[in-house]
């Protein structure tokens, strides 16, 4: 096999991913077997891995992605508990070789660090020579607020590997093959982006669609292109959503279109989570979805790559500079489109409001569905970053150029030092157990389920834990699509059965104090745990049944929460 330039910068920067990895992360989460780490993690995580968890207990059907275990009885799909469906099916497939706890969100992460190192080389190879400039500005990309934000947070969306891999395929000309291979790569990038989260769709559309622009502008006949490839790439998405059983529901609710915009301070911004900048106010506190900060080294580099830029537009003219250069056109164009679409409808600078278009009831709707619609401006910052890599690689003193870049990525680590080390401080110790109220009780075996009128989302994913542990299903759960209306029907027919009568003897009724009192008086038996208060049909041997003078000692959710 002929080792290649492009080959040496991958290789380099999926090394350098993983050790990054591992320096900010360590190698206790890539303990397929631990599990309770994810317990003292966001709670968006919870979410995710109990996604998995449910979705390795169903029965495999098709559309292959529902899971009925945590809206029980309603189903729904895998995709709306963010849980990387492709990696859940590949799991689910190779469930019976795998051990009974088994979570994949650390190989995971590290398989993004990975391939974001090793893209973001290759990228910025294709835009500089030599190996000096992309090898200092890859580790910019890992050291980066998206990648540092959404580890183990929304870990799915730690994937910005998807994005540089359309700059790579724009770039390196892969996009340009025959009409075949054409096709099956941007129907493949569809399938890519529906299967791990549906927000790299419009991201890389616009990206693919970019190069589109350009080719255009060099050959007047690639018309048709125009149309079929997009139009593929958004069937390749729909095919893998139905597969995956997300049309089978619908949601309703209020969507807060406006909330998770980009602010306009965001590239400066760093929300109080590195060395040097502090954190600016924001409009909302939900802009934080819209965060891009740069770090301080891209932010040093990016001021003299404003001189440099200056400097030559003094020179030649705008006009010049953009006359002859159909790819410099096209990517600020997608420039343009991400920063439009990552501001509006509420345009903000710190925590004043600008501007704010209105939108009626049924665009609040269809805008609803990329209602994070400030996550955009990844696609921004990336071509930002690029075209200062562009711009560096063409300054004839390489030993200058070198200079600042080792200086900006001494910067980078720098700046976000405290942050990487609040990470590394969190995931050293990982704890070898969690256990939920249910286990502290002793709750007998032999119940099959768990209806939730305790409505505390922290409570509701322990309850699911438990559930999954023991072949359970619970009645409610945090999902990314509303569907409240489904579940409150559901939890009245509950209500229903037991004011009649007719309680399941199979299912543990799990109680806020507003509910426990609506109900205390039909017959069920009610016991306490130190969160909330349950009833069964049939009393349970060996335990206290619950007295009103025991309310008080129960730490009930409060109601705002």
């Amino acid at each position: 096999m002929k080792i290649t330039r492009n080959k040496i910068l991958f290789l380099y920067g999926a090394a350098l991913g993983i050790a990054v990895f591992l320096w900010i992360y360590g190698a206790g989460v890539l303990d397929v077997t631990a599990d309770a780490w994810i317990f003292k993690s966001d709670i968006d995580l919870r979410q995710h891995y109990l996604g998995w968890m449910a979705f390795r207990n169903s029965a495999l059907s098709f559309p292959f992605g529902l899971i009925d275990k945590l809206s029980y009885p309603h189903e729904i799909s895998i995709v709306y508990t963010d849980s990387i469906p492709l990696a859940a099916l590949f799991f689910r497939l190779i469930s019976q070789l795998l051990p009974a706890t088994f979570q994949y969100f650390g190989l995971y992460a590290l398989l993004c660090f990975i391939l974001t190192g090793g893209m973001a080389a290759l990228v910025l190879g294709r835009l500089s020579e030599g190996y000096a400039l992309p090898m200092l500005m890859a580790p910019c990309f890992l050291l980066s607020y998206p990648m540092l934000q959404r580890t183990f947070y929304h870990t799915s969306l730690s994937s910005q590997w998807i994005i540089l891999l359309c700059f790579e395929l724009w770039l390196s000309g892969r996009a340009k093959k025959s009409p075949l291979q054409r096709g099956i790569i941007w129907t493949a990038l569809g399938v890519l982006c529906a299967g791990i989260h549906l927000y790299f769709l419009p991201i890389t559309l616009c990206i693919m669609c970019a190069s589109l622009l350009e080719e255009c502008m060099v050959n007047k006949k690639a018309g048709a292109s125009c149309v079929i490839l997009p139009l593929l790439m958004m069937l390749g998405a729909l095919l893998t959503l139905a597969a995956f059983g997300a049309f089978r529901i619908s949601g309703s609710g209020d969507y807060w279109v406006g909330d998770f915009t980009m602010n306009l301070n965001s590239f400066f911004n760093s929300l109080g989570k590195t060395a040097f900048l502090k954190g600016l106010p924001l409009w909302g506190e939900m802009q934080f979805e819209g965060a891009v900060y740069l770090g301080m080294g891209l932010l040093v580099m990016l001021l003299c790559c404003i001189i440099i830029l200056f400097l030559r537009l003094k020179k030649e003219g705008l006009k010049t500079a953009l006359k002859g250069h159909p790819r410099r056109i096209s990517m600020l164009a997608a420039a343009l489109i991400f920063l439009t679409v990552s501001v509006l409808p509420t345009v903000t600078f710190g925590d004043k409001l600008l501007l704010r278009l209105p939108y009626t009831e049924t665009m609040n709707r269809v805008i609803g569905i990329f209602r994070s619609n400030g996550r955009f401006a990844w696609g921004l910052m990336y071509i930002l970053i690029f075209a200062m890599a562009l711009l560096l690689g063409k300054v004839k003193k390489r030993g200058i150029v070198i200079a600042l870049a080792g200086i900006c990525l001494i910067l980078q680590a720098v700046d976000y030092g405290p942050w990487i080390r609040e990470k590394q401080q969190k995931y050293s110790e990982l704890p070898p157990t969690y256990n939920t109220v249910w286990d502290e009780i002793s709750l007998p075996e032999g119940y099959k389920g768990f209806v939730m009128f305790e409505k505390d989302n922290t409570f509701r994913m322990g309850t699911a834990f438990y559930a999954m542990k023991h072949g359970m299903t619970v009645s409610n759960f945090y999902f990314a699509r509303d569907i409240s209306a489904l579940t409150d029907a559901s939890e009245e027919e509950y209500k229903a059965e037991i004011l009649s009568g007719n309680a399941d003897e199979g299912m543990v009724y799990v109680l806020d104090r507003e509910t426990y009192e609506e109900l205390k008086d039909t017959g069920l038996h009610f016991y306490k745990t130190r969160k909330c208060a349950f009833g069964v049909k049939t009393p349970i041997v060996g335990m206290e049944e619950l007295k009103d003078s025991d309310l008080d000692e129960i730490k009930w959710r409060e109601k705002n929460k």
